[in-house]
C-alpha cells in the first residue's frame, strides 16, 4: 500500500517537473519553441484524474516556472539596491508566489470544466479561453505569454498582425489538447483536426508574410545607426567617434537608455546651457541623435528619450509612461526602507504621457523606453498616432551575463509584427537589434559586446489590421469567453 502511494507521488512529481521543463525551456532558448506544444498535456492528465489538487499544482507550477524563467531577478535586485542575495531571493520568491495565483485560478477552472462538462468541444474551447483571458488580464511585471514562445516560428507568428498574440496562445493550447486526446484517449480522428488546424495556421501565416510588401506602403527609407556600450558613456563616445570618421550620412543615430546621467531642464536657459555643453563634449555626424537620460523639470524627474538635431538643440522628447515597480517608483517606501535602508534614498520618477516624437522634416518616431516594448498597448497607441517606426532605448547592464537581455529582445518582437513597423533597439550590454515588420532580426549586436550596427529602415504609415481593430478584437475574445461562461453556469445550475 505504502509502495503504491509512493509510486503515485513520484509519478505525479515527475509529470509536474516534465510540464515545468516543457513550459519554461522555450523562454530560455526560443529555438526550442516546439516544447510548448506538450507542456499542458501532463497538466490535463493530472487534473482530469484527480492526482493532485489544482491549488497545489498551480502553486508548485507557478513558483517553480517563474523562479526558473526569471532566475536573473535575484542578482538584479541585489545589484540595483545593494541588498544581500538572500533578501533579493526572498523578494523573487514572493513575486513567484504571486505569479502562481494565475495558474491556481486557471487550474481550478480547468478542473471544474473537466469534471462538469461532458461535451468535448465545449469543454476544451472553454478551457482554452479560460487560459487566454486570464493570461491577457492577469497583472504581471513581466508579461511572459504562452504565444511569445512561438515568436521565431515565422509563419505562425505572422497571425499576430491580424489577431494579436492571443491567437498564438490559442494555437499552442489546441496542439496540447489534441495531442492529449490522441495519446490518452486514442482518438485518432483528432489527428486530422490537428493537422488541418496546423496547415491552416501555417499557410495563413505564410500568405500574410508573402503579401506584406503589397499591403503596406513604404513612404521612404532612413539610414539609422544603433550604438551599444557595455559599461559607460566613454564607450559611447568612442564608438561615436568611429562613426564620425565614416563617410556615411545617417538620418538618426541612437544611444541607449541612461546614456547621460541627468539633464536639468527646469528653466528656458537650461536648454541653451545643455546645447552648449553637449556641443563641447559630444560630436555626431547625423541629422538627429536620440539618447536616453533622466530629465529634471518643474514637475520632477522623468526617464526620457531626447531627440537632438544637427544644431545640438533639443528637437523633442518623450518621457517613459510605464514605470518599473521598485525600479522607478517605490510603493511601501517607509516600510521597505527599514529592511533596505538604501531604499529611502531612491528618487521616484514621474510618468510621462504616450506621445510620438517628431523631427523638423516630418519624421514621426514611436519611442518605447526600457521594458515598455513588452506591452502591446504602448506600441499600439504610438501606431495610432501615426508613428512610422518604433525605437526602443534600454539599459540591460543591470542584468549582467544572464539571459534577461535575450528574453527582453524576443519578448519585444511581437510589437513589430502587431503594428507592422520596424523596431530598432539600442541597449546597454545588449542585445541591440534591428527587427523587420515581419519579426525577423535583420541585424544585431550580441550581449556584452561594444559596437554599433546600421541599416536602411523603411518608414511605414499604413496600419496593420490588428493595430486598427485591436480594441474590437480583444472585445471579441472577451465576448466569446463571456458566452462560454454563461453557458457553463447554466449547465451547472441545471445539474
Amino acid at each position: 500500500m505504502l509502495r503504491s502511494q509512493y509510486n503515485t507521488c513520484m509519478t505525479t512529481l515527475l509529470l509536474i517537473l516534465c510540464s515545468i521543463f516543457l513550459y519554461v525551456t522555450p523562454y530560455l532558448n526560443f529555438e526550442l519553441f516546439f516544447l510548448s506544444w506538450f507542456f499542458f498535456i501532463p497538466i490535463i492528465f493530472l487534473l482530469e484524474r484527480g492526482k493532485i489538487s489544482p491549488v497545489r499544482l498551480g502553486l508548485i507550477f507557478g513558483i517553480a516556472s517563474n523562479l526558473i524563467a526569471t532566475y536573473w531577478v535575484s542578482p538584479t535586485i541585489s545589484n540595483l539596491t545593494g541588498a544581500g542575495l538572500g533578501l533579493a531571493t526572498s523578494v523573487h520568491l514572493l513575486y513567484s508566489i504571486y505569479e502562481s495565483i494565475f495558474f491556481i485560478l486557471v487550474f481550478l477552472l480547468v478542473t471544474l470544466s473537466l469534471k462538469k462538462i461532458k461535451n468535448i468541444w465545449f469543454k476544451y474551447i472553454f478551457i482554452i479561453f479560460i487560459y487566454v483571458i486570464f493570461e491577457q488580464n492577469f497583472p504581471r511585471i513581466f508579461p511572459y505569454k504562452l504565444g511569445n514562445s512561438q515568436i521565431i516560428f515565422t509563419e505562425i507568428s505572422q497571425l499576430i498582425s491580424i489577431l494579436g498574440i492571443n491567437i498564438i496562445s490559442i494555437l499552442v493550447l489546441i496542439f496540447n489538447i489534441c495531442l492529449y486526446e490522441i495519446l490518452f484517449k486514442k482518438k485518432i480522428d483528432v489527428l486530422y483536426i490537428l493537422i488541418g488546424i496546423f496547415l491552416l495556421a501555417f499557410y495563413s501565416g505564410r500568405f500574410l508574410e508573402n503579401n506584406f510588401q503589397n499591403n503596406f506602403q513604404k513612404v521612404s527609407q532612413i539610414k539609422i545607426a544603433l550604438i551599444q556600450p557595455v559599461n559607460s558613456l566613454k564607450e559611447i563616445i568612442k564608438i561615436q567617434k568611429e562613426i564620425n570618421l565614416e563617410n556615411h550620412q545617417y538620418d538618426i543615430i541612437v544611444w541607449p537608455e541612461s546614456s547621460l546621467n541627468k539633464i536639468n531642464l527646469k528653466r528656458k536657459e537650461d536648454y541653451k546651457e545643455f546645447q552648449d555643453a553637449f556641443y563641447r563634449n559630444f560630436k555626431f555626424n547625423s541629422k538627429y541623435l536620440l539618447l536616453g537620460s533622466i530629465v529634471e523639470n518643474d514637475n520632477g524627474y522623468f526617464n526620457s528619450a531626447i531627440l537632438i538635431n544637427s544644431e545640438y538643440k533639443i528637437q523633442d522628447l518623450y518621457s517613459k509612461n510605464k514605470l518599473m515597480i521598485f525600479g522607478e517608483f517605490y510603493p511601501l517606501k517607509n516600510i521597505l526602507s527599514t529592511i533596505m535602508p538604501i531604499y529611502r534614498e531612491f528618487v521616484e520618477l514621474k510618468r510621462g504621457e504616450i506621445k510620438v516624437v517628431k523631427t523638423a522634416g516630418g519624421l514621426i518616431l514611436g519611442i518605447v523606453i526600457c521594458y515598455e516594448d513588452l506591452f502591446e498597448d504602448n506600441a499600439a497607441q504610438l501606431a495610432q498616432l501615426n508613428s512610422e517606426i518604433l525605437i526602443n532605448l534600454t539599459n540591460g547592464k543591470w542584468y549582467g551575463d544572464t539571459l534577461a537581455t535575450y528574453q527582453h529582445l524576443m519578448l519585444a518582437i511581437p510589437r513589430a509584427i502587431e503594428n507592422r513597423r520596424f523596431l530598432v533597439r539600442s541597449t546597454y550590454n545588449g542585445v541591440s537589434a534591428i527587427i523587420s515588420p515581419k519579426g525577423e532580426i535583420i541585424n544585431k549586436i550580441p550581449k556584452n559586446k561594444v559596437g554599433y550596427i546600421s541599416n536602411n529602415v523603411s518608414l511605414i504609415r499604413a496600419k496593420s489590421f490588428y493595430s486598427i481593430y485591436k480594441s474590437q478584437i480583444k472585445m471579441i475574445y472577451h465576448v466569446i469567453f463571456g458566452v462560454l461562461l454563461i453557458l457553463f453556469l447554466i449547465k451547472l445550475r441545471n445539474k
